[in-house]
């Protein structure tokens, strides 16, 4: 499953090969591109601040796709609760269910928090499904998400999940540039565990805001967090296109005030989508 996250309202003139008839395409916020004409384009214009996710439900196709990562298994057993609401490598606390909570026992790279409550508000759990310990948070008073700061940013995260995140959750990704990607996405009502990863085009992803719908019981459930890995290549309409490079020209840049059309003359390969997609 992928989704483009482009800016709505790009408009793009692309010229027809050999014709130098002018066609338009505009990009909407479903990340559709519609082309008028039926030749060759020779203008491929960019858009600057484009972001694209990659959304995965398969963890080999995770892991293929986005190579290697660092991964994060809340340890094999319980501990809660985390009172101060911090949980990174340098945890040192001593809880009052399970064993205290020492530095090392989580991955370097990361700090999960919750806001401050008192309960269980913030826990590595225990069984519910999952192997070993998990990470969730118990409504007090209310339902509240996680937060998943980065060290430095990363280009893809991935989790496992069932029932005990609620019938779906919601999920905010945020970058280093550009603007946030927001998704709602329905979680299979079984307590076996499902995946699901994001990739996004480069090395850019900083911060990650969970929170699932409270029909589960909790605030939100999830182990085996993975995160690092490399961005999406670029395609063009969704496919590697097998140009010989005698045929791509590079004729020439132009800057408007919000997008950089690059002038290319492409031979041979009929209708051209415009689209900054990635393929993962």
């Amino acid at each position: 499953m992928k989704i483009d996250k482009l800016l709505a309202g790009t408009l793009a003139l692309v010229l027809i090969a050999g014709l130098g008839t002018p066609a338009f395409a505009m990009t909407t916020e479903t990340g559709m591109d519609i082309l008028q004409g039926n030749a060759v384009p020779t203008v491929i214009p960019i858009q600057q601040d484009c972001d694209i996710v990659n959304i995965f439900d398969d963890r080999t196709a995770f892991d293929a796709a986005v190579g290697s990562t660092t991964l994060e298994d809340f340890t094999d057993t319980h501990h809660f609760p985390i009172s101060t609401g911090i949980l990174n490598s340098a945890t040192n606390l001593v809880v009052t269910f399970g064993s205290p909570i020492l530095p090392g026992d989580i991955q370097p790279g990361v700090t999960y928090s919750m806001p401050i409550g008192t309960g269980q508000f913030f826990n590595i759990d225990e069984f519910g499904g999952f192997v070993g310990g998990f990470l969730d948070g118990l409504k007090d008073p209310e339902f509240d998400p996680v937060t998943i700061a980065f060290d430095n940013p990363v280009a893809a995260f991935g989790f496992d999940m069932n029932q005990l995140m609620g019938g779906s959750f919601d999920i905010t990704i945020q970058f280093t540039s550009g603007p946030d990607f927001v998704g709602n996405f329905p979680v299979t009502q079984s307590l076996s565990l499902e995946f699901v990863g994001f990739q996004s085009e480069q090395i850019d992803i900083e911060t990650v805001i969970i929170q699932g719908d409270g029909t589960g019981g909790f605030d939100y459930a999830f182990d085996n967090f993975a995160f690092g890995g490399k961005g999406c290549e670029i395609v063009v309409g969704g496919e590697f296109l097998p140009i010989d490079s005698t045929a791509l020209l590079l004729a020439g840049v132009q800057t408007f005030s919000w997008m950089i059309p690059v002038v290319l003359s492409v031979l041979g390969i009929g209708l051209f989508v415009v689209s900054r997609k990635k393929e993962c």
